[in-house]
């Protein structure tokens, strides 16, 4: 990973347009804070700005889940009053919150929640990928990290007030995150200032790297939070909403890479295509001052029309891994209550499933992973494209195979094995996103990122409401086989398998590469 410092900018003088000093500074040199332009700072500084954030997620989704639960537990038994039930004063034991019935009210208010949470992400990655590309990275970034903090915000709101408003009034906490495009935009932009800043052959192992950011904070804050859960759930999610605040704050250190590149000495410079593009936008607009600027209509079909010629054969086969991590997302969440309904075990027990999760993660994308690359390119001559897309393949059935075991266990050791398995293929869409990026320019990597979002999310509202119906038809039929309730972890394999379609079939990725990647033979 590089680490040598940014070249400065040459100052203006008397001999420098004077249309340049009108040039916004998208670098942030001057900024009320100290700004790094080492390479490797940045990428240090960007993951540990999404381990904050994780960290502060998880520590307030966990203890979230056990409150939905007793609320609606509550609610269940209010219902049955005068039949000797439980008032909403009362205090519940989680062991009788395991029924049917209140299993399955949280499960509908889960999913619901879950699918609406994907709405501003299909709607607006588009937009503030333009954005992005438009007015720099750094202000869409805290943007979206500003509206999932307020999203929570909204949901926490709504848990303290429940026996004045209906718990499904969290349903609107989701639009909060128009504000930004939620975490699919967040995803989008940390891959875009990661490709700003890095080379094609460092590309992978620092996606790699940004991935265990996000699962260190999934290794670590189950267990904190189910330590602070034996007191109060509240405790946890005031705690997660603190450091989710300060991972906010953190984003103004990062400087702005829109214009910056990786060269081929190990040094991030400024990117003068870019800025002669600028200089001839300004220059444009300064001469034609009565010009109508384009609409965001016109922008968004722009977007797409210019975007068409993107669309090969290759980059839309390695769209289609993009279904698989939303629905594996949910579908892991899910496993969570899964454990905790079948076997009986509380929840914030049961989240600790996500800390053995991560640490297998992380010694896949830090040790396996990396050593395998070295490996293949050291030994057997792969080129840096032929090898993330064996690496992926490989993933891709660790995938398929993980969800089946999940499906058909029968005991909480084989659940465990079948996660473990699972996790194995974790590093499937860090590679597959290595692969896509290979394939376009870069001043069209933001794009590409927002097409992927854009994709994610939109099968996000399939996925949603999927899983849920399955786990809705498990608990049903559950009564006559206890298996009945891994139906989510079936349809789970059977995406990925779909999923995996995309690197099986691909063919000729190292003709396509426009960031000097080397020739490469058809695969």
């Amino acid at each position: 990973m590089p680490s040598s410092k940014v070249e400065p900018r040459p100052s203006c003088d008397e001999e420098s347009p004077l249309i340049h000093s009108l040039r916004p500074n998208f670098t942030g040199t001057h900024s009320l804070v100290h700004q790094t332009h080492s390479p490797r700072i940045i990428i240090l500084l960007l993951t540990t700005i999404v381990f904050i954030i994780g960290f502060g997620g998880y520590l307030a989704w966990i203890p979230s889940m056990r409150i939905y639960e007793d609320i609606l537990c509550h609610r269940y038994y209010e219902e049955l009053q005068g039949q000797g039930g439980i008032g909403l004063s009362s205090k519940i034991d989680e062991a009788r919150c395991k029924g049917d019935k209140v299993q399955e009210e949280l499960n509908i208010l889960t999913a619901v929640l879950e699918t609406l949470k994907s709405l501003p992400g299909m709607f607006m990655a588009v937009p503030y990928g333009l954005l992005a590309d438009k007015i720099g990275r750094k202000p869409v970034f805290a943007l979206a990290i500003l509206g999932i903090l307020l999203s929570l915000l909204f949901e926490v709101f709504i848990m303290t007030e429940w026996m004045m408003l209906p718990i499904r009034v969290v349903w609107f906490a989701p639009f909060l995150q128009f504000i930004g495009g939620g975490e699919k935009t967040a995803a989008a932009i940390f891959y875009a200032i990661i490709s700003d800043v890095t080379t094609q052959s460092e590309r992978a192992n620092a996606f790699l790297f940004g991935a265990c950011a996000s699962l260190s904070a999934e290794l670590i804050a189950p267990t904190v939070a189910a330590a602070i859960m034996v007191h109060s759930p509240w405790i946890s999610i005031c705690c997660g909403l603190s450091v989710l605040t300060s991972g906010l704050c953190l984003i103004a250190f990062i400087p702005e890479t829109l214009h910056l590149h990786a060269s081929q000495t190990s040094t991030v410079v400024p990117d003068t295509s870019s800025s002669s593009q600028y200089l001839s936008d300004s220059s444009s607009d300064f001469n034609e001052p009565l010009k109508r600027k384009p609409t965001l209509t016109r922008r968004l079909t722009d977007f797409y029309t210019t975007s068409r010629p993107l669309l090969t054969i290759p980059v839309l086969l390695l769209l289609l891994p993009s279904i698989t991590r939303v629905i594996g997302q949910q579908s892991i969440d899910l496993c969570i209550r899964y454990i905790s309904t079948r076997f009986s075990i509380p929840l914030s027990h049961a989240s600790l499933i996500l800390s053995l999760r991560a640490l297998i993660n992380i010694l896949l994308l830090l040790l396996l992973i990396p050593s395998l690359s070295s490996l293949l390119i050291t030994k057997f001559s792969f080129s840096t494209t032929h090898k993330d897309l064996l690496l992926a393949r490989i993933s891709s059935l660790f995938l398929i195979l993980g969800a089946l075991t999940i499906a058909i266990s029968t005991s909480l050791h084989l659940t465990i094995i079948g996660l473990i398995i699972y996790t194995l293929g974790t590093g499937f869409v860090s590679l597959v996103r290595s692969l896509i990026t290979g394939l376009v320019q870069k001043k069209h990597v933001a794009r590409i990122f927002a097409l992927i979002a854009v994709v994610e999310t939109s099968s996000a509202l399939v996925a949603g409401p999927a899983v849920a119906g399955m786990y809705e038809l498990g608990l049903v039929w559950r009564g006559s086989w206890e298996g009945w309730l891994g139906l989510p972890f079936v349809g789970l394999a059977g995406v990925c398998g779909v999923g995996s379609l995309g690197v099986w079939c691909v063919r000729g990725l190292g003709e396509g590469s426009k960031e000097g990647l080397e020739e490469d033979e058809d695969v």
